[in-house]
C-alpha cells in the first residue's frame, strides 16, 4: 500500500510520506471525503505546486514521486524523529504551469568554460539555460545493473499473458467520469516495477529505477548529459556517457520508459492534487491499497473531530513530517515568504504537540515523552535558526557578546528558552522511569537520556547567559528571573552529569567549569552595570536589595555541588588581606594590620560599619553592588584558574607599559583565548578600585562632619573611623592594582595609583582634624604619607610616560595631583624646618635637607608650566621665593649668599608678574608685595629701602575701585571667595 500525506500551507501543497495508518477500514469512517483519482498505478508523490500562482511550490524530488516504496504501516516514534537524508541541491522547475522546488542527491559536476579569445575561463550562465559543460555523475554495481540489463530483455520477449499468470503485472480497469477522456499507459513508466509488493526490489529486477533516476535528475537540473560509472569491488570499471534524451534508450532496444508519458502521468496527478487539495491548513490522504490500482484521496479534517487514537496519532506524525519539510525548503524563499513558512512550521509544531498531548490525557499507556521533546527542540530551532543552527557550539573562550545568538532579540530567545524547558521536563520524566526499572542505573536507555538531558540543559544555560547579556543592556528586569534560571540549568547539568558517571571526563568538566565561571562573571557585569546606571531604578523598577537577594540565590543554589573540586573555591567568598568578604555580609571593612601596623578595636570597626549603613539608600546601594561585583568575579576568576587559564604567564607577559594590545592566545595544556581572561580581570580590578573609591568619598564625608564637632573626643573617635575607612579602601586599591598590572590597562593603572595617592593624602591631614596626639597612626608624621603619596603619582605617571591624544584626561590629571603633592611636601618640609627657629644661625640647614624641600618645588614648577597652569606655577614660584628669602643671608660664602639672594628675586619677580594682573587673587598679591618689601628691606643702603617702598606703592592698585567693582560683579555671580572682602580690610 502506499500513502502520501497533503498539507496545504497558504495555496502551497507540502506532501510527506503518509504511513503510519493502522486500519484500512477506518478510512470509510462516515464524513470523511473520499475522491478517487484514477484507475492505474500510485505514484508516491512528495511535490507540491502554488494553486495561486502567487509563491512558488514547495517539493522534494520528483523521483520520490515515481520511486519510493511504502514504509511498514506501524511506524515507531524513534523512526519519525530520523532525519530526513539531505539532497545534495534544491533546484526551483517549472512543469508546465506549476511551479515546483525540488530536492535532488544527483552528483553534478561543472567544467569551467575556456574562451576562444582569451582563454579565460566563463562560470556564469543565464538562470534556467542548459549548459553543455555540465555533467551528473552516477554510480552502480557493474555486476548488478549487467543482470538487471539481462532480465529486461528477457522480460521483453515474454508474453502480457505470461505476466498477468505470475501477478507481475496487475492491469487497471476503472476510470473515473470526470477523467474519462485520460487515457494512461500502464507500461509508460515500466508498471510492473512499481505494482509489486513491498518484499520484491525492483531494483534488483528491472533497470528502469536506475535510469528513471538518472533521467529525472538531469530533467530537473536541466543537466544534459550522464557519466554512468559501472563499479565492481570499489573501482571504477568503465564509464557510459549519455545525452539526457537517450537514457531511456539505454538497453539498445526498445525504451525503458516514455518520457512523454512520465510528464503526463505526473502533471495529472498533480493537477488532480491542486484542484482538490484547496483548503487552507487543511491534511489530506491519497491512498492506495496495497493489490488495487485505484487512488483515492481523502479529507482527514473530519478525522480529528472523533477522537479515535489512531488517527490522532497519524496526524500528529504528518504534522511533524510536514514542520520537516518546511524547515528544509523555507530558505529558498524571501524573506517575507519565509517568515510565513516559518510561522506554518511553528504552527505545525505546536499541532503536532497539542495532539500528542490530548493522547497522553486519552490514558494513552504511552506519554511519547521523547518525540514530544524533540519536537520542542525542534520549536526552539525555529528561533534560533536565521543565521546559525541550534546545535552551534558556544565559545566560552570568547566574550559573551560575540556568540552568534547574541544577534537575536530577547523575545526569540526566551521563546527557545521555553521549549527547551519543554524538552527538560519530557526527558526527566524519562530519566525518572528508567532510573525505576533499572535501579543500577547502567543500562543504554538510561544513558542515552541523560546525555540527552546534559545537551539540553547546556542550550538552556547558554541562551540564559545570552539573554543576560540582553538584559544588561536594556536594562530589564527580567534579568532577575533569567540569572535564577541560568543557576538552576548549571546545578541541573552537574548533578546530571554526576549522575551519568561522566562529570570528571575532561570535555565536560570543561563545561561545566566554563559555564560556572561564566555565570557569575554575568552576575558581576550585572551588579556593577546596577551600581553606575539609575536607569535600572527608573526602567527596570529595581533596588539593591533585589540585586543582593538574586546573587545569594545563585550562591544558595549552587552551594551544594562539590565546589572546591569542581570550581576550586571552598566558599562564596573573596580574601582581601586578613578578611573574607562574603556574599551573604558584603563588609568591605578590610584591613591589612600588617602593612599599617594598627590595632583597631573591634568595636570600632562596627561602629565604622554602623556609620555606612547609616548612609542615604543610593550611595549604599552602590557600595554593597560593587562589593557584590567583586565577590561575584573573583569567584569567575577563581573557577578559571582551577581550569588552567591563570598562570604566572598570563600575568607576567613580556610586553612594554605602553603596550595597548591584549595578547590573543596561549598553549598551556591546550590551547585557549585569553582575551575573555583579561576582560575578567579588568572588571575585578574595576569593581575593586570602585568599592575602595566609595569608602574614600565616605571617609572625606566624614571629615567634613567633624568641623560641626566641638568635643575632642568625639573628633578623635571620628577620626578612628576615617583612618578605618582609608586603610580598608586603600586595601580594595591594592587589590584593584594587582589586577590591572595583570592585564596591564595602563591608564587604569595609573588611576588607581592616584586614589592610593589620595588615601595618603588624607593620613596626611589628619593631624589638623583630630585636636588629639594619641592615635597611633600619627606615630607616622605627615611628612611620610606626602612621600608616599607622591611616589604612588611618580609611578602613574611612569606607566603613561607621555602625553597623547588617547591618554590626554589622564595625563592631565595625574600630572596636576603629582605637582600638588610634591609642592605640598616642599612646603611642608620647609615648615618643619624652620619651626621653632629663634635665631639666625638656627636657619642655616645642610645641603640635602634644603635638597629635599626645593627639589619637590622645582618638579612642581616644571609640571605646571609643561601642563600651561600659570597660577600654580606662580604659586610654586612663590613658595620658593619664601624658602630663599629666609636662607639667603645665613649662608657661609658670598658666592652662595649671592646666588641664593638671586633665587628669591627671579622667584618673586615671576609670581609678581601673574599675581599683579590676576582678578580674584588680590589677597596673595599683596602679602607678596609685603614679602617682597621686607626683602628689599632687608638689603643695605637707600636703593633697597626704596625699592621695599615701591613694592607696598605696588599693593595700591588691588585696592582700586577697579578691583572692587571686578570682585562685585564676581560675586553676584557666584565666583568670589566669601571671604575676599575681609582678607582685604585685614591686610
Amino acid at each position: 500500500e502506499v500513502n502520501v500525506a497533503i498539507h496545504n500551507v497558504n495555496g502551497t501543497l507540502i506532501l510527506a510520506d503518509g504511513n503510519g495508518c493502522r486500519e484500512v477500514d477506518a478510512l470509510m469512517t462516515r464524513g470523511v471525503d473520499e475522491k478517487v483519482f484514477y484507475d492505474g498505478d500510485s505514484l508516491q508523490i512528495d511535490i507540491s505546486d502554488d494553486a495561486d500562482e502567487q509563491s512558488t511550490a514547495l517539493a522534494t524530488s520528483l523521483k520520490e514521486l515515481l520511486l519510493n516504496d511504502s514504509l511498514d504501516r506501524n511506524v515507531q516514534e524513534s523512526e519519525i524523529l530520523t532525519e530526513e537524508e539531505n539532497v545534495r541541491q534544491v533546484v526551483r522547475w517549472q512543469l508546465h504551469d506549476m511551479n515546483l522546488v525540488v530536492g535532488s542527491n544527483a552528483l553534478i559536476c561543472e567544467a569551467p568554460t575556456i574562451s576562444a579569445s582569451n582563454g579565460n575561463s566563463k562560470e556564469s550562465k543565464e538562470e534556467g539555460s542548459c549548459s553543455d559543460n555540465l555533467m551528473s555523475i552516477k554510480i552502480v554495481d557493474k555486476n548488478e545493473f549487467e543482470s538487471q540489463i539481462r532480465s529486461h530483455l528477457e522480460l521483453q520477449r515474454r508474453s502480457y499473458a505470461e505476466i498477468v499468470l505470475k501477478q507481475e503485472v496487475i492491469p487497471g480497469s476503472y476510470t473515473p467520469p470526470n477523467l474519462a477522456n485520460v487515457v494512461l499507459n500502464p507500461n509508460a513508466v515500466g508498471i510492473e516495477t512499481f505494482m509489486k509488493p513491498k518484499s520484491a526490489k525492483p531494483s534488483s529486477k528491472s533497470p528502469v529505477w536506475t535510469c528513471l533516476d538518472a533521467y529525472l535528475d538531469n530533467i530537473i537540473a536541466n543537466v544534459p548529459q550522464l557519466a554512468l560509472c559501472l563499479q565492481e569491488k570499489g573501482f571504477v570499471q568503465s564509464v557510459r556517457v549519455l545525452d539526457t534524451e537517450g537514457i531511456p534508450h539505454i538497453t539498445g532496444g526498445k525504451s525503458l520508459f516514455s518520457p512523454s508519458d512520465v510528464d503526463m502521468n505526473a502533471t495529472m496527478i498533480l493537477q488532480f492534487l491542486k484542484q482538490n487539495c484547496s483548503k487552507d491548513n487543511c491534511t489530506y490522504l491519497l491512498r492506495r491499497e496495497a493489490g488495487e490500482t485505484n487512488v483515492r484521496l481523502y479529507d482527514i479534517s473530519a478525522i480529528s473531530e472523533q477522537k479515535q487514537r489512531k488517527w490522532i496519532w497519524w496526524l500528529a506524525q504528518m504534522s511533524y513530517r510536514f514542520a520537516q519539510k518546511l524547515a528544509r525548503y523555507s530558505p529558498m524563499y524571501s524573506s517575507g515568504e519565509a517568515r510565513t513558512f516559518r510561522s506554518r512550521q511553528r504552527s505545525l509544531m505546536q499541532n503536532t504537540l497539542d495532539l500528542l498531548e490530548e493522547l497522553y490525557d486519552m490514558d494513552d499507556s504511552r506519554g511519547h515523552e521523547l518525540m514530544r521533546a524533540r519536537v520542542h527542540e525542534d520549536m526552539a530551532a525555529t528561533y534560533l535558526t536565521d543565521s546559525v543552527g541550534v546545535n552551534a557550539k558556544f565559545d566560552f573562550s570568547l566574550p559573551l557578546g560575540s556568540h552568534p545568538y547574541s544577534d537575536f532579540n530577547s523575545d526569540r530567545l526566551s521563546k527557545a528558552q521555553s521549549h527547551f524547558e519543554g524538552a527538560i521536563k519530557l526527558i526527566n520524566r524519562l530519566v525518572s522511569t528508567a532510573n525505576e526499572n533499572d535501579e543500577k542505573g547502567g543500562s543504554v536507555a538510561f544513558e542515552a537520556y541523560l546525555l540527552n538531558l546534559y545537551r539540553l540543559h547546556m542550550k538552556n544555560f547558554d541562551i540564559s547567559l545570552i539573554l543576560i547579556e540582553h538584559h544588561i543592556m536594556t536594562r530589564s528586569s527580567s534579568i532577575m528571573q533569567v540569572i535564577r534560571k541560568a543557576s538552576l540549568s548549571l546545578a541541573n547539568l552537574t548533578k546530571t552529569s554526576e549522575q551519568g558517571f561522566f562529570l570528571w571526563k575532561s570535555p565536560h568538566l570543561h563545561d561545566i567549569r566554563s559555564r560556572h565561571a561564566c555565570l557569575w562573571e554575568c552576575s558581576g557585569k550585572f551588579a556593577r552595570s546596577f551600581a553606575g546606571d539609575k536607569l535600572w531604578r527608573e526602567r527596570g523598577h529595581l533596588n539593591g536589595d533585589d540585586v543582593l537577594y538574586v546573587l545569594r540565590e545563585v550562591e544558595a543554589t549552587l552551594k551544594d555541588l562539590d565546589t572546591a573540586s569542581l570550581f576550586g573555591i571552598d566558599s562564596f567568598s573573596m580574601a582581601i588581606d586578613d578578611s573574607l568578604v562574603h556574599l551573604s555580609s558584603l563588609n568591605p571593612l578590610v584591613i591589612n594590620r600588617f602593612q599599617f601596623s594598627i590595632d583597631l578595636e573591634t568595636q570600632q570597626v562596627i561602629s565604622t560599619l554602623d556609620l555606612l549603613n547609616a548612609e542615604k539608600q543610593l550611595p549604599k546601594e552602590k557600595r554593597l553592588s560593587t562589593t557584590a561585583a567583586a565577590v561575584c568575579l573573583n569567584i569567575a576568576l577563581a573557577t578559571y584558574d582551577k581550569m588552567g587559564l591563570v598562570t604566572e604567564k598570563s600575568s607576567n607577559m613580556n610586553e612594554s607599559p605602553r603596550s595597548r594590545e591584549i595578547v590573543k592566545s596561549r598553549k598551556t595544556s591546550q590551547t585557549y583565548n585569553l582575551q575573555n581572561l583579561y576582560l575578567v580581570y579588568q572588571r575585578l580590578a574595576d569593581a575593586c578600585n570602585e568599592t575602595g573609591a566609595s569608602l574614600l568619598s565616605s571617609s572625606r564625608k566624614l571629615l567634613d562632619e567633624m568641623k560641626g564637632l566641638e568635643q575632642i573626643s568625639d573628633k578623635s573617635s571620628r577620626v578612628l573611623n576615617v583612618i578605618i575607612l582609608l586603610h580598608a579602601g586603600n586595601s580594595w586599591f591594592q587589590h584593584s592594582l594587582k589586577y590591572f598590572l595583570r592585564c596591564k590597562d595602563c591608564q587604569n593603572i595609573a588611576l588607581v595609583r592616584a586614589n592610593i595617592a589620595q588615601t595618603y593624602k588624607i593620613f596626611a591631614s589628619l593631624r589638623s582634624h583630630s585636636g588629639s596626639e594619641e592615635i597611633s597612626v600619627f606615630e607616622i608624621n605627615s611628612e611620610v604619607w606626602l612621600q608616599k603619596a607622591a611616589d604612588e603619582l611618580s609611578m602613574a605617571h611612569d606607566v603613561l610616560e607621555y602625553r597623547d591624544d588617547s591618554n590626554t584626561i589622564f595625563w592631565d590629571k595625574i600630572s596636576s595631583d603629582l605637582a600638588s603633592t610634591l609642592l605640598i611636601l616642599g612646603v611642608r618640609r620647609r615648615q618643619l624646618s624652620f619651626a621653632g627657629t629663634s635665631s639666625s644661625n638656627d636657619l642655616r640647614i645642610s645641603p640635602g635637607v634644603e635638597n629635599s624641600i626645593v627639589k619637590p618645588m622645582l618638579q612642581a614648577l616644571r609640571i605646571y608650566e609643561e601642563l600651561g597652569n600659570r597660577h600654580q606655577a606662580a604659586a610654586s614660584n612663590y613658595q620658593l621665593a619664601l624658602y630663599f628669602s629666609k636662607v639667603w643671608h645665613v649662608q657661609k660664602s658670598e658666592e652662595k649668599t649671592h646666588d641664593k639672594l638671586s633665587k628669591a628675586f627671579q622667584h618673586f619677580i615671576a609670581s609678581y608678574k601673574f599675581f599683579r594682573s590676576s582678578d580674584g587673587d588680590e589677597p596673595t598679591f599683596v602679602v607678596l608685595c609685603v614679602d617682597m618689601s621686607s626683602l628689599y628691606a632687608s638689603l643695605p643702603g637707600f636703593e633697597g629701602t626704596l625699592k621695599a617702598l615701591t613694592c607696598l606703592i605696588d599693593t595700591s592698585d588691588a585696592f582700586s575701585s577697579e578691583r572692587i567693582d571686578s570682585a562685585r560683579e564676581r560675586n553676584l555671580r557666584g565666583f568670589c571667595d566669601k571671604t575676599w572682602y575681609e582678607k582685604m580690610l585685614t591686610l
